[in-house]
């Protein structure tokens, strides 16, 4: 089976293999490991690292079974902004002028990420006048999420702003064959938005990676690192945070937390790892709590003896409705290393760790607060282990690299026939 995989902005093997692997590299792995072969077709500028791996249109025959092909585009330095909307533009029109010219034979099946809605939609387009059966992978609510910074009152008139967005959005998901996404949640919303009813071809599949192996020795030195930076391994009495800082995150009850911890004199380390647009505004929140730390990016080896060491998982997103309707991939990272999960998020992750006993929702609203969960968690070390424990099977059952692929693996086999 020859299949096309569009996906923007991701990580691929020509940039750097010890980067993060995410939905496009690693279903282009489950597909070759069962013997299909691959054309992955992305953006030549690299989202994460807002570099740009070609300038111009470029393929690359990596294995017998890969291809990569690069689509130019002019880039950008914010991830909000107008330069990002001329990127995406410019993206879609060269997609075209590519497609328009191809002469390699028409894959079986193709699987194309959204957004970018532009890109997608002329993509999905391309394909359905082929006869080329397309899933279109949703992974954010997009035009929709560009409507939560405005007050309700001013809704209406950005939506009117909007509408080419809400064009070619529509006609991405009224021409796409069937539909992939991280959650039922997001399923839930794609038939809403769309006005499709949802059929058995449409799956979720959460964005979920290979485990990394971390060897004794990069352990060790970890380990180390970690010491230098006053974080004691021999100690799991500390919480983490490990992602990009963002506009969608509130420290807010992280803060509380930590100047509680403080004025009752309590042992509590709160490790925050990252970096971001909004990394100067948590700085500065933070200021003067001697318990948090900052310890910058961390690598593979480095989060594993974080999460080693720590007796859960900080998850502070903001409640909006592309987040509470997802499980984000920290979530899923925070089960595969055993960790109990502490958010703010209500929707589908409140629901799943609430039901599978592996975590707490805190809100300074009602209920526990994150103060509350993450001092009974330090001082009941025996349910904290059993926490720990059920995360890690949850993880092995249902968002384990092997299940979550093998099984998208199955769907595309079963749809390209």
């Amino acid at each position: 089976m020859k299949v096309w995989i569009f996906q923007t902005g991701e990580p691929l093997h020509i940039d750097n293999e010890n980067l993060r692997p995410m939905r496009c590299i690693n279903l282009a792995n489950a597909l070759r490991d069962r013997g299909h072969h691959v054309t992955i077709w992305s953006s030549s500028f690299f989202h994460q690292q807002k570099i740009h791996r070609s300038r111009n249109y470029s393929t690359t025959i990596l294995t017998d079974n890969l291809t990569i092909n690069l689509i130019p585009s002019p880039g950008y330095h914010r991830n909000i902004g107008m330069a990002r909307i001329w990127d995406h533009a410019v993206l879609a029109w060269n997609l075209w002028r590519r497609l328009i010219s191809n002469s390699d034979p028409l894959p079986d099946i193709a699987f194309v990420g959204y957004p970018p809605i532009e890109a997608a939609a002329i993509f999905i387009r391309w394909l359905r006048k082929r006869s080329v059966p397309a899933i279109l992978d949703v992974k954010d609510q997009w035009p929709s999420l560009f409507l939560e910074p405005f007050p309700r009152y001013l809704k209406p008139f950005i939506s009117v702003l909007l509408t080419p967005y809400y064009h070619y959005a529509h006609r991405a998901f009224r021409e796409a064959l069937a539909f992939s996404t991280m959650s039922h949640g997001y399923l839930n919303w794609i038939s809403h938005f769309s006005g499709r009813q949802l059929t058995s071809s449409d799956s979720v599949s959460p964005l979920t990676a290979p485990i990394f192996a971390v060897t004794d020795d990069n352990l060790a030195a970890a380990q180390a690192w970690w010491r230098s930076r006053g974080i004691s391994p021999g100690t799991r009495r500390r919480f983490c945070f490990v992602g990009s800082f963002m506009s969608v995150l509130d420290f807010t009850g992280i803060r509380d937390a930590a100047q509680r911890f403080l004025d009752e004199g309590i042992d509590c380390q709160i490790v925050i790892c990252g970096d971001g647009g909004f990394a100067d505004n948590i700085h500065k929140m933070m200021h003067g709590l001697e318990n948090i730390f900052f310890p910058g990016w961390i690598d593979e080896p480095r989060k594993a003896a974080l999460a080693k060491c720590s007796s859960g998982a900080l998850i502070p997103y903001k409640n909006i409705d592309n987040y509470t309707s997802n499980i984000p991939n920290k979530v899923i990272d925070a089960l595969a290393h055993g960790l109990p999960v502490l958010t703010s998020l209500s929707g589908e992750l409140k629901t799943l760790i609430e039901a599978e006993d592996v975590g707490f929702f805190c809100s300074n609203n009602t209920g526990s607060t994150y103060y509350d969960a993450m001092n009974y968690l330090l001082g009941n070390e025996v349910v904290a282990s059993n926490m720990s424990r059920r995360a890690t099977a949850l993880y092995q059952e249902r968002f384990s690299f092997d299940i979550v692929y093998s099984r998208l693996v199955t769907t595309l086999e079963a749809l390209a026939k």
